[in-house]
């Protein structure tokens, strides 16, 4: 276990409780594992430990930072925190450390975002949006806005200084070039963005047939995960059972359902059946297996009933290896009168799975979201944000042109009021003049120990 400690009392914390093997002080440690011991002695307990100094400024918090390594046991995790609290730290809040490299200037607060983007990410495509707000994607493109805009400010309001001595810094051509510049470039990160929410929601493929189709066969190996328990016996599984589907850097949820329109009168697959229709509404996308080996007939017309949209449909026919050519076709001729013409496969030989991938996610081409290398994925407030300076940016285009035309009574000090505005939106959106409130909610957010 990691115990990580920042601030003005971290070297005395430290050196009471820990003690290097080769005696060297907290102040001669460096970026290396200093190993040593641990002894807290109103407790009574030594044991082995490594220390890894991080020395002001040059550290994540720009303080003195410590991270002392231990033996992963909680009552000694218990023990060493009542020991450094009555040494006189403070246990750390959500988000504090991360914060104070927010307050030191060590990072600014879309980079801030992307740190706990990342801790909490749980697909790709949330990793990559993270690492880009982490390199600082974000801040640049936003940060040549906001020093554009910041310059164009000053000079109107040189213009506005100067107004009586008729002296103009910036042209009202040129000022309504450059304001539709920023308009521009503000217009593209919007509308090139995604929305960060729906990286969390991977769209849901389906699989659905009779009992014994080869359900679980193919989860097993699309996804490459034994998660289903594959049997000849029918009902094998009486679950949902999900995992994730991976092609190139695009990703489903793959979900595994028990069998529909099998032999009634077993209460357990019964009820197995009437959980899978249940939450059949919530695909994104139905496999509907076939077996090759089964009643072709029968099967067709029991999925037919399941009244299943067709636009969201793909047919498979598995167990191509265990069948016949005339069985084959004769199946294949019955369900591409009723669904569509149906991909072959065998979860056992893998044939036909590489075909059946790309019809999966070029079907879900518009819901398997991923990120290029030019996009960026926006959280609320930052979408926000960019809306407010945008909407500004909007409003000082247009009174800019009702200067121009003479319809008011106003001069250029009508556009500055608007510009102002962006650069307010823009200044929050980096941290630069964001309320305490903001960073309280961002930072809430956090997990303790970032």
């Amino acid at each position: 276990m990691v115990f990580r400690i920042s601030g003005p009392k971290t070297r005395d914390g430290v050196e009471t409780i820990f003690s290097s093997d080769t005696s060297c002080s907290f102040n001669q440690m460096s970026r290396q594992a200093t190993a040593g011991r641990l002894t807290l002695p109103s407790k009574n307990v030594t044991c082995r430990a490594w220390l890894w100094v991080f020395r002001a400024p040059n550290s994540y918090t720009g303080q003195d930072v410590a991270e002392l390594h231990l033996p992963s046991a909680i009552p000694l995790a218990r023990l060493v925190e009542q020991e450094l609290i009555a040494l006189g730290l403070e246990p750390a809040q959500p988000g504090e450390f991360t914060a104070r490299a927010y307050l030191a200037g060590k990072i600014d607060l879309t980079e801030a975002e992307g740190i706990n983007a990342l801790v909490r990410a749980e697909n790709d495509a949330q990793v990559d949006a993270a690492l880009g707000l982490l390199a600082g994607r974000l801040t640049h493109a936003i940060g040549a806005i906001y020093k554009e805009l910041k310059e164009i400010v000053s000079l109107v309001e040189a213009n506005i200084d100067f107004s009586e001595e008729d002296i103009e810094l910036i042209s009202l051509d040129e000022l309504r070039m450059r304001i539709d510049e920023l308009i521009e470039q503000s217009t593209k990160v919007i509308r090139t963005a995604v929305n960060s929410d729906a990286l969390s929601v991977l769209p849901r493929v389906f699989l659905v047939g009779l009992p014994n189709a080869g359900k679980s066969s193919l989860l097993n190996r699309l996804t490459g995960v034994d998660r289903a328990i594959c049997s000849t016996l029918p009902g094998t599984t009486r679950d949902l059972l999900t995992a994730v589907w991976r092609a190139g850097d695009r990703e489903v949820l793959l979900v595994d359902t028990a069998g529909l329109g099998g032999p009634a009168g077993n209460e357990l697959n019964d009820r197995a059946a009437d959980h899978t229709r249940k939450f059949l509404a919530t695909a994104d996308l139905y496999l509907i297996v076939f077996d090759l080996d089964a009643d072709s007939a029968v099967q067709v017309d029991t999925a037919c009933a399941w009244n299943l949209p067709g636009s969201r449909t793909i047919p498979i026919l598995n167990k191509i290896d265990l069948a016949d050519r005339h069985s084959a076709d004769a199946l294949t001729h019955a369900v591409k009168e009723r669904f569509s013409e149906p991909i072959r496969t065998s979860a056992l030989s893998g044939q036909g799975l590489a075909r059946l991938t790309a019809a999966v996610f070029e079907r879900l081409s518009q819901t398997s979201l991923t990120l290029s290398a030019q996009q960026f994925a926006l959280n609320r407030r930052q979408r926000h944000a960019l809306h407010r300076s945008a909407s500004a940016l909007e409003s000082a285009r247009t009174d800019l042109d009702t200067l121009v035309a003479g319809t008011t009574e106003f001069g250029i000090e009508i556009v500055a009021s608007p510009l102002q505005e962006a650069i307010s939106a823009l200044a929050e959106l980096l941290g630069k003049d964001a309320t305490e409130n903001v960073l309280d909610t961002i930072f809430s957010q956090f997990c303790i120990g970032k």
